[in-house]
């Protein structure tokens, strides 16, 4: 990823986007994809934890840091947030990043990120763009 300001990067680092296939809650294989395009960061959650996936406990999946940035039509949210990097695409769809970076970039834009201790909606919207660099690369 690439933080940006007045056109000038700020910091960045590595990210994992969608995993071409993956399981869904119903443990059915199905394509993955991270939206791609223009959006604006709808909300921030210090301490997310996801609606729809478990870990192998049983357990919400954890998403510190987490910053919504698009809301499909079923409702299905997608977020920027902390999470384990492997190397390759390996999400549902959301963007993972260190979790450090996430909440630098939460904090980039939002200062109280780190003291917030329920999810908040945001009225002055930050702008992000999601391109698929892998399209892009020759």
């Amino acid at each position: 990823f690439g933080a940006y300001e007045f056109g000038n990067l700020v910091f960045d680092g590595p990210i994992s986007s969608a995993a071409p296939k993956c399981l869904d809650k119903r443990k059915f294989w199905r394509t993955c994809k991270t939206p791609t395009g223009d959006f604006k960061i709808l909300a921030v959650d210090r301490d997310h934890y996801s609606s729809i996936y478990k870990d192998p406990t049983g357990k919400p999946v954890p998403m510190p840091y987490a910053m919504m940035f698009y809301q499909s039509s079923r409702g299905i949210a997608y977020w920027l947030h902390g999470g384990a990097l492997p190397g390759y695409r390996a999400s549902h769809g959301c963007i993972r990043l260190w979790k450090e970076d996430a909440q630098k970039l939460c904090e980039w834009f939002n200062p109280d990120c780190s003291q917030n201790k329920k999810i908040e909606w945001l009225k002055n919207a930050p702008k992000v763009k999601v391109v698929d660099s892998l399209k892009n690369s020759a």
